[in-house]
């Protein structure tokens, strides 16, 4: 696996230099920092896909049950959804339809707005969320046990700066 990432930063590194050369002005550091996160978001994505298949899910899917699991009422509009994680209407639509069809959420109209729906995790949705969690928890534990404390919240603290100036950029 070391030598898969190190021959990828090799490969941004180079990418990086090469467009160096052609644009002189440009910062190689932030471009060889993007494009890692771009390639990290991609690689993780695909672990956790792996990781939930063996359950019906991808990583879409249990992020959207976990958020919510996490709302007080274990239920939310489809725009309060799309908010939480940051996708669009469509989006949340596709998600909510598969895990309709799996009986793990369901729609619900909204009590004060009849424009709108709400989507609400039922009881297979909680069970299988708690099913679920311990052994992502154990994943998650093993993908960072090479940082300290310290550098954990290091790097949380610098991916929350980049992901408000994204935050910021989008509005």
């Amino acid at each position: 696996m070391d030598n898969i990432v190190d021959r990828e930063s090799d490969a941004v590194c180079r990418a990086a230099k090469s467009l160096g050369r052609q644009y002189p002005g440009a910062d190689l550091t932030t471009i060889e920092t993007v494009v890692t996160l771009l390639r990290m978001q991609g690689r993780l994505v695909r672990s956790l896909d792996e990781r939930f298949r063996p359950f019906g899910l991808t990583a879409a899917k249990f992020d959207l049950l976990m958020v919510l699991h996490r709302a007080p009422s274990r239920r939310l509009t489809m725009w309060e959804i799309g908010r939480h994680l940051g996708v669009t209407r469509t989006n949340v639509t596709g998600l909510v339809d598969g895990l309709e069809r799996d009986n793990l959420v369901r729609r619900l109209p909204h009590p004060e707005d009849r424009r709108s729906l709400l989507a609400e995790l039922t009881a297979e949705g909680e069970e299988l969320v708690h099913r679920v969690l311990p052994e992502t928890w154990s994943w998650m534990d093993d993908l960072l046990d090479d940082f300290s404390l310290d550098e954990k919240h290091q790097m949380l603290r610098l991916l929350r700066k980049v992901q408000a100036r994204l935050g910021a950029r989008a509005e």
